[in-house]
């Protein structure tokens, strides 16, 4: 009878926490790759706007490894839009810019939800249990997250954001031996995750820390 209880609020708070999180990364994943279409389109390249990634609806930059990594593990990804750096004036700078916007635009939104809770338009009374707890837990999870998915995306490994800036100040003789592990990145990051959490973690920690302090604090 106790473990039959026990699991079942097992059940219930992993549920509430799950609908506390994915509203969160839904915003986070969605406006992160909204900014980099729009930059893109922007700058003269149209081609995430031609193939329908120009949107605010999250299905269509959610991926689904990147996803389940925010659920499992606090960080991931969405689904890449798609960039045409030939439509650029200056290609390679032009490609950073795509690339900050969306980690500028997490941290923007971060700032953004912070705000509500330093002037107390949303509260948490540590009580829990009320509408009002639940909606100051949101915002305050959507603050994070944002901040982690932006940390995160500026690590310089390829294909993360933060490569892009890494790429467009190597020299040439270098940039093709760095452009080489990006088709590992993803496995990298895969590896990283599951076999060095507590270094991986603790590369970008102090990073997180830092926007959480200036965002949250």
């Amino acid at each position: 009878m106790i473990a039959n209880i026990l699991s079942l609020n097992t059940i219930t708070n992993w549920l509430l926490s799950f609908l506390i999180l994915a509203p969160a990364v839904l915003i986070a994943v969605t406006f992160h790759e909204y900014a980099h279409g729009a930059v893109a389109n922007m700058l003269g390249d149209p081609t995430a706007k031609e193939q329908g990634r120009l949107s605010l609806n999250p299905l269509r930059h959610l991926d689904p490894i990147g996803t389940l990594l925010f659920v499992i593990f606090r960080f991931g990804w969405g689904k890449p839009v798609p960039v045409d750096s030939r439509h650029f004036k200056r290609p390679r700078w032009d490609m950073v810019l795509v690339s900050l916007a969306g980690p500028a635009t997490n941290f923007s939104l971060a700032a953004l939800f912070g705000l509500l809770i330093k002037f107390q338009v949303v509260t948490i009374s540590g009580q829990g249990g009320g509408i009002g707890d639940l909606l100051g837990i949101l915002v305050l999870m959507t603050a994070q997250i944002n901040i982690v998915l932006g940390v995160f995306n500026l690590l310089p490994l390829p294909p993360l954001d933060g490569s892009r800036l890494v790429s467009a100040l190597l020299p040439a003789p270098m940039l093709k031996h760095y452009h080489a592990i990006e088709g590992y990145g993803i496995a990298i990051i895969f590896i990283s995750v599951y076999f060095f959490p507590g270094r991986l973690f603790g590369l970008f920690e102090p990073f997180i820390k830092f926007f959480q302090h200036l965002f949250l604090a």
